[in-house]
């Protein structure tokens, strides 16, 4: 082969700082430490005892969401698939990479031990029937094989050398949902049409928001996840139409929740209209929704199902879908763009302006000191550099200090819009957690008055788009 087809090490390093995103996890639960062992050599330098017991307490959460996923009843349903995958001459997998690898490894060797110790006319079958996948195979058991779990191409080739097949079940492991070589089994089990399900850790919402390859398999419909929906929620509020001192009219804003069993909440819909009526559209598709899922809708009157609801639009990629957010925070309506980093993206090029200011303000500093020691200086020289020093080190302190807040901005997204409140705000103001300034203040920028937008429109820009308001 051609020395010059193999890209280099400049090349490669390119290709993945395009991707390098994917692989920060510092926003995820389980890259965090525990809120209950945070301090937890602290309190063994004191007392150990105390330190012990914390990682109990930890331990007892453990035990705790086994007894609630235990009393959801899936473990049963997941009983029944297994029973009649094996009944069908199927196979049971178990990947991982890691610790899970290893815990694959022993779940397949309880597995194999239970039907040696048991009298049953196919325990040797069925013994056999459960296999083991680990990133690395069986040499990563020995030394760590470093770059098997970065591709999901080497998880697809593993489990599919053990033959998987549509009559199988596959458990990909993963402890924080993330690991690509356990996304990839995961998705040849369902390239051969095996029954898929996903085991991990963190809320779906993080993953989602954060890892690509994650929010892909998560939001799947082959592939069966560790949360299950319990109920789909129909909520109702009525508030002041707007801030507006001669607008006398209520808004009814009526939401639309996924409930799942753990507890955790995901908006799904949401609408707002002039009160008396209430939402729909929302309510047509709670209804929709909780019919798909086949589970209990709860809240709110029976809907219309035959309700209009806007026609989708064309097919995107989950990337490009999950990007923006429209929703309700507070009495505004915010849209936002989580592949943004707001303030936080201009930190670095605030900061070498500051810095490059109160320089250039030395320097004016230092002339008026020289001319003031200079005899026979002229008073409107020494002026015109103090007048000088002070503005471009005022401009550059102000710079700093703009620098100093947008390092500190704790959110993951930019705020692009805020409607409401009589106002319509392009970047608004925002705290340091990303939060629309609700404060006067919040108002400054690009505010407009409700009542002089007369109509939004989405214009072509190039390969982008653009959202052109008629004012």
């Amino acid at each position: 082969m051609n020395p010059s087809t193999h890209p280099t090490a400049r090349e490669r390093s390119e290709e993945f700082l395009k991707i390098s995103s994917q692989f920060k996890l510092g926003a995820l639960v389980t890259e965090s430490s525990h809120p209950i062992t945070a301090n937890l050599s602290e309190v063994a330098k004191r007392d150990l005892a105390a330190a012990l017991d914390l990682l109990l307490q930890v331990d007892n959460d453990v035990l705790a969401k086994y007894r609630e996923f235990a009393a959801s009843g899936r473990a049963g349903e997941i009983k029944e698939t297994v029973v009649r995958a094996l009944q069908n001459g199927g196979k049971i997998f178990f990947t991982g990479c890691g610790s899970t690898g290893r815990l694959s490894i022993q779940l397949v060797s309880i597995w194999r031990d239970f039907w040696q110790q048991v009298s049953h006319p196919a325990a040797e079958d069925f013994e056999n029937r459960a296999f083991p996948v680990m990133a690395g195979g069986d040499f990563a058991l020995i030394k760590a094989v470093e770059g098997f779990e970065d591709f999901t191409a080497f998880g697809g080739k593993q489990i599919g050398d053990l033959g998987v097949c549509d009559q199988d079940v596959v458990f990909a492991i993963t402890e924080g949902g993330e690991t690509s070589f356990v996304i990839g089994t995961a998705w040849k089990g369902v390239e051969v049409g095996a029954k898929v399900y996903f085991v991990y850790n963190n809320p779906d919402d993080i993953l989602c928001q954060h890892v690509q390859r994650s929010r892909e398999v998560i939001q799947d419909g082959r592939i069966e996840t560790t949360h299950s929906a319990a109920h789909v929620a129909i909520e109702a509020t009525t508030k002041s139409c707007c801030d507006a001192p001669s607008c006398t009219a209520s808004r009814v804003h009526t939401a639309a929740w996924l409930v799942c069993e753990d507890g955790a909440r995901f908006l799904v819909a949401e609408e707002h209209t002039v009160a008396p009526a209430r939402g729909a559209v929302v309510t047509a598709f709670a209804t929709r929704l909780a019919a798909y899922l086949d589970a209990p809708l709860e809240g709110g009157p029976s809907a219309d199902v035959d309700a209009a609801i806007p026609e989708p639009l064309a097919a995107l990629p989950a990337a490009d879908l999950a990007r923006f957010a429209l929703r309700t925070e507070g009495e505004r309506v915010v849209l936002r763009d989580y592949a943004g980093e707001g303030p936080r993206a201009t930190a670095g090029r605030n900061r070498v302006l500051g810095a490059a200011l109160m320089l250039s303000g030395l320097g004016f500093w230092i002339k008026l000191a020289l001319a003031l020691t200079r005899s026979g200086g002229s008073t409107g020289e020494a002026v015109a550099y103090g007048a000088a020093g002070a503005l471009l080190s005022l401009a550059g302190y102000a710079f700093l200090g703009v620098a100093r807040f947008s390092a500190q901005y704790q959110a993951r997204s930019t705020a692009l819009v805020a409607v409401g409140r009589d106002r319509l705000i392009v970047l608004p103001w925002v705290s340091r957690s990303g939060a629309v300034d609700n404060r006067p203040e919040g108002r400054l920028g690009a505010a407009i008055p409700l009542g002089e937008v007369r109509s939004p429109s989405v214009a072509a820009r190039g390969d982008e788009h653009a959202i052109v308001l008629d004012t």
